[in-house]
């Protein structure tokens, strides 16, 4: 179908090349300029598990056609079960909430199944070595929850954009392979274009769910569940939603699920100082964490060391007595020199993530200076802004 008042997602094209299989879908008129493909890969080891249906390129295409204020038709097979939640659920309704400019559409498909492609036998989860996955890996194992039988990395926007983009994510793929070595899983790598589809005004965070529920669906017919690792404790989800998903994680994820495909989240019921917890008790983290948002930032460690989420971590594992334990993934003097601003920052940072770890300094004794409290005030912060960013440059 090509009418032009619609996005049409054309039916999934199967090519195999180079070690690698790949599907691919054609979009018509979601760019005046150009039809584009829109296409994932995975190892070809993996090829049994790519789907044959069109779960996948609908689920990525909803926030684009949305923006565009478009309604989208999907040629080939879909979820009867997804397409149903589409358009008569909650999942739009959230997904505005997340993103107010985006337009309530109507999704059609040229076919609807209600039974899965055949019947998926393995369980997996998305890893990126982080606190929330390594939480989600760490605490699954000693609850006694039934295994993962497959770790999962994901190309859909969190390396950033580009030839740049592509380079974290194959650095980070050879890391997570490593780790899940050590672990005994095999990973998953699935290498995309997604980000392409998706603005600069549309950053992952605000997607993030989306996005990486349209990889996991590329690999459908392997996969009988998907854990996704809670990034907030549901306390705290459903404020502040606007411009984060995973605000609404819990309420949003099960929504993505398909008759094969069950996707659920763990780690709702845990804070962020638990994880941290959690995780420095298990010495497979301590050459291994990756926790940096700013990864073009790094010099000869795995973290960057100075953005907001790397300062974080070093803060709660010093409050722990753990620091000097991630020697390998921070560079520790370079914290050192930034630790009073680290303080400073984080006493001025949100107050549902300082209680948080106020809480476990009670615990262990720890006592802030009493010049990062200093630093911390509005005008203090102000400059010592300022200051941090010239102390990050020295070498």
């Amino acid at each position: 179908m090509n009418d032009r008042s619609l996005i049409t997602l054309c039916a999934p094209v199967h090519t195999h090349k180079e070690g690698q299989a790949q599907i691919a879908f054609k979009i018509l008129n979601l760019n005046p300029k150009a039809n584009t493909s829109l296409w994932f890969e995975i190892p070809e080891e993996f090829r049994a598990f790519l789907s044959e249906r069109s779960d996948a390129g609908m689920i990525s295409m909803i926030v684009p056609a949305m923006q565009a204020n478009k309604d989208l038709f999907i040629e080939g097979v879909v979820s009867k079960k997804l397409l149903a939640e589409i358009n008569t659920g909650k999942f739009q309704e959230i997904l505005i909430r997340a993103m107010p400019k985006l337009k309530r559409i109507t999704v059609r498909a040229e076919s609807t199944r209600d039974q899965p492609e055949i019947k998926p036998q393995y369980k997996s989860m998305g890893f990126s070595a982080g606190g929330d996955s390594f939480a989600t890996l760490l605490a699954s194992s000693s609850l006694g929850i039934k295994e993962f039988t497959h770790l999962t990395h994901y190309d859909v926007g969190s390396h950033g954009r580009g030839k740049a983009g592509k380079k974290v994510f194959q650095t980070r793929v050879v890391r997570v392979q490593s780790a899940a070595r050590k672990i005994g899983l095999p990973v998953i790598p699935v290498n995309s274009n997604l980000n392409d589809f998706y603005d600069k005004e549309t950053d992952f965070i605000s997607t993030s769910v989306v996005r990486n529920a349209a990889a996991t669906l590329v690999i459908q017919r392997g996969m009988a569940e998907y854990v996704f690792s809670g990034a907030y404790h549901r306390r705290r989800q459903g404020i502040l939603l606007k411009g984060d998903i995973t605000r609404a994680e819990d309420e949003f994820t099960p929504l993505l699920s398909t008759e094969s495909l069950k996707f659920s989240v763990f780690g709702s019921d845990m804070t962020r100082a638990e994880k941290i917890v959690l995780i420095a008790k298990h010495p497979i983290t301590y050459d291994l964490l990756d926790v940096c948002m700013e990864p073009r930032k790094v010099r000869n460690k795995i973290n960057c060391s100075t953005c907001y989420k790397c300062l974080r971590a070093m803060i709660n594992l010093e409050i722990l007595g753990q620091l000097d334990s991630y020697a390998p993934v921070f560079d520790l003097k370079l914290y050192r020199r930034l630790r009073w601003w680290a303080l400073a920052q984080f006493l001025n940072g949100a107050e549902e993530s300082r209680a948080e770890t106020e809480a476990l300094a009670r615990e262990t004794g720890f006592e802030f200076p009493a010049f990062s409290k200093f630093c911390a005030r509005p005008i203090p912060f102000w400059f010592a802004r300022f200051a941090k960013k010239v102390i990050e440059r020295i070498p």
